[in-house]
């Protein structure tokens, strides 16, 4: 494989740093509720920066598509990750077990299977070219029909964890009287029940 070098690949680098970082952190305070996820969803946001960079060095297609799968081991376990840190956090007398994490690690586990073996049904990137124009060559993709089943479930994953952290919040913090005085966003459910 050929290498180009680009000042983009900088600023993903501190981004991994830090994320590596914060894993660290999440490892010491492993017992805290939410922390174990945590510290899974920052080697998976490294990973994702890490293989990025190696992708966008890269200067053949080949070379590009074996980094941007590989990337996605990162991609596709963030929203998970995120989940996991949520129901933990707003609950924190049941830890994730693996029994209760399989279910939704199917999905991602799918998208990284018909990834590798992308260019036998395409369902994934109908189409992929290396646009060399730029500062550094980087794929052109055309989406398949895939991709927007895992946007579609990875922002569902999102949504509701975050929703679970508000909720949380709405029902513990001094500031619950905003939320009773919001109640009508929740259109007809109370967050204070």
């Amino acid at each position: 494989m050929t290498w180009q070098y680009t000042p983009y690949i900088i600023p993903i680098f501190i981004s991994s740093l830090i994320s590596l970082a914060v894993a660290v952190l999440a490892w010491k305070r492993r017992s805290v509720p939410g922390a174990s996820p945590l510290l899974f969803m920052m080697l998976s946001i490294s990973v994702w920066l890490l293989f990025y960079i190696l992708e966008i060095g890269s200067t053949t297609l080949a070379g590009n598509l074996f980094w941007a799968n590989l990337a996605y081991t990162g991609i596709v376990a963030a929203p998970v990750t995120w989940l996991f840190i949520s129901l933990e956090y707003t609950n924190p007398s049941k830890k994730i077990t693996w029994r209760t994490a399989v279910p939704f690690l199917i999905e991602p586990a799918i998208i990284l299977l018909s990834m590798w073996t992308d260019e036998i049904h395409h369902l994934f990137r109908q189409e992929v070219m290396l646009n060399t124009s730029g500062p550094f060559a980087y794929l052109t993709i055309v989406r398949g029909p895939l991709v927007w089943v895992h946007v579609a479930y990875s922002y569902g994953l999102l949504v509701y964890g975050t929703y679970l952290l508000i909720r949380a919040y709405m029902h513990t913090s001094s500031l619950s009287c905003i939320g009773r005085k919001l109640a009508f966003l929740s259109w007809g459910t109370s967050w204070y029940d």
